[in-house]
């Protein structure tokens, strides 16, 4: 496919997480079977993933981004960002 990740709404990049709940990181693949690696600036994020909700746990503030490979061509999402809600 030319597009590897279903596509976001305005608000999706902004995962809002209130005293260390589990959240979800929504990058949903359009193929259910394509591997998917969470990244933050740290490197790769170990985490549960779900091809129809995203990556699920409970993440620290800042940057994400989800990255597959389709037929040897790398995709990335937008950065999502995870902020805590005070």
């Amino acid at each position: 496919p030319d597009v590897a990740f279903v596509p976001l709404g305005m608000t999706d990049s902004l995962v809002i997480v209130e005293d260390e709940d589990s959240v979800i990181i929504p990058c949903r693949t359009t193929d259910p079977e394509t591997p998917v690696t969470l990244l933050s600036s740290e490197g790769v994020v170990h985490a549960s993933y779900d091809s129809r909700q995203g990556f699920k746990g409970t993440f620290s503030v800042g940057l994400y981004i989800c990255e597959a490979t389709v037929r040897g061509k790398k995709f990335q999402t937008i950065p999502f960002n995870v902020y805590a809600y005070t």
